[in-house]
Parts: structure tokens; sequence; C-alpha cells
């Protein structure tokens, strides 16, 4: 059997070199939390892409637990990004631990590990459209940055997220209706192929965000 290398699966390992090479850069905007992130996704995609090695018929169950263990390490870089006080930090984190529970008790007790968790991944993607949003608005309000946003990694994470999330929501939220009514493009179904590029555009706009930070370090020597 040989092994799957999907092409968006390159965009998502070119995303985590570049994050550990320019990891001096990305602790200067607070970004580390990605290259832990970008392991788990390249992990992810690689079994999700080869379930006939573990004898799996579908890949709802790695793709259920990524939704499970991605959401705490975005939901903690998208905090390092915002500017909060200790007392809202407070309150940010303890919506982030209901949500997790929420996460947890719908894989274990609710939708579960059989089908496709689209209630996580509707909840996930809304919040993290959202806090997209805020970022983008802190960045606009700043006087420093508004004449140089395009130049700011924050501004391509966020951008790039908010185009991921939309456009997920938008395919794999209709995922159960798609399926159910066979609606397909060249023989996969639609959300097969709309998916890879959503991705190729997250993990670009991930990659130039690392480099502008390491760009940003070289300026400063």
């Amino acid at each position: 059997m040989r092994l799957i290398w999907p092409q968006y699966l390159f965009f998502e390992l070119f995303s985590l070199l570049l994050a550990i090479l320019f990891n001096k850069g990305l602790k200067k905007f607070k970004l580390s939390a990605f290259i832990p992130l970008l392991f788990v996704v390249c992990i992810t995609e690689f079994i999700g892409s080869n379930l006939h090695y573990f004898g799996w018929k579908k890949n709802y169950l790695i793709y259920n637990c990524y939704i499970v263990v991605s959401y705490p390490i975005i939901y903690y870089a998208f905090e390092r990004m915002l500017r909060f006080s200790n007392r809202t930090k407070m309150v940010y984190y303890g919506v982030g631990a209901i949500i997790s529970i929420f996460l947890l008790a719908n894989f274990f007790f609710l939708q579960g590990e059989a089908s496709f968790d689209t209630y996580s991944l509707i909840l996930t993607e809304l919040i993290f459209i959202l806090l997209s949003l805020v970022v983008l608005m802190d960045l606009f309000k700043d006087d420093d940055y508004t004449s140089m946003i395009y130049h700011h990694p924050y501004y391509w994470i966020c951008s790039a997220t908010l185009i991921f999330g939309i456009g997920t929501l938008m395919v794999l939220g209709l995922q159960k209706i798609i399926v159910d009514h066979n609606l397909k493009i060249g023989g996969s179904y639609i959300y097969k192929n709309l998916l890879p590029g959503l991705s190729d555009v997250l993990y670009t706009g991930y990659s130039y965000a690392f480099f502008l930070c390491h760009r940003s370090i070289r300026k400063s020597r």
C-alpha cells in the first residue's frame, strides 16, 4: 500500500517548517503556539489521508479528535494576539473552558465519533471568525499599525482564518446534507473539492505571516 500525500499537506508542512525556522520572529509576536498547532494539523491530515493503513473506512474519528485538540491551542494563540486586561483574560479563559467541555461532551456523548461532529465544527469556526474580526479591528484602531497594516503578521493570520472559517462553515456545516443528497462534483463530494483550496489559502496566509515575523527580526538588527 502506497502512502498518500495530498497537495494541501505540502502547504501545511511548508508552513510548519517556516514556523520552526522563524521561531525567534514568532516569539516576538507571541505566535509560538502555531508550532504545536501545525504539528497537530500535519499529523491529522497525514493520518486522515491514509486511512487504509489503520483499517478505517471513514476519517470522522481523526478529524473529530483534531477539533477537540486544536481548539485550546488556537484559542490560546488568539489570546496572545489580543491585549486583554487580567480580568478580561479570566473571563476569556472561562468561556474557553466551557466551550472545551462542550466539545468533549459532543465527542463522547452527543454526535460521537461515528459521525462528523458538525456542532463542534460550527461552534469553533464561529468563535475563530469572531476573534479574527476582533484582532483585525484592534489593528485598524492602532495608529501605529494603520499605515502598515498589510505588513503585520496578525493581519495575514486573521484574514486567512476569516476566509477559511467562512468557507468551512458553508461547506462542512452542510456536510450531512451534502452526503445525504449525494451532492458531488467530478465523482467526489462537494466539500472534498472545495476544502483543499480553502486549506491552501489558510496555510499560505500563515506562511507569509511567519515570514513577516522573521523580516521584522532582521530589520531590528
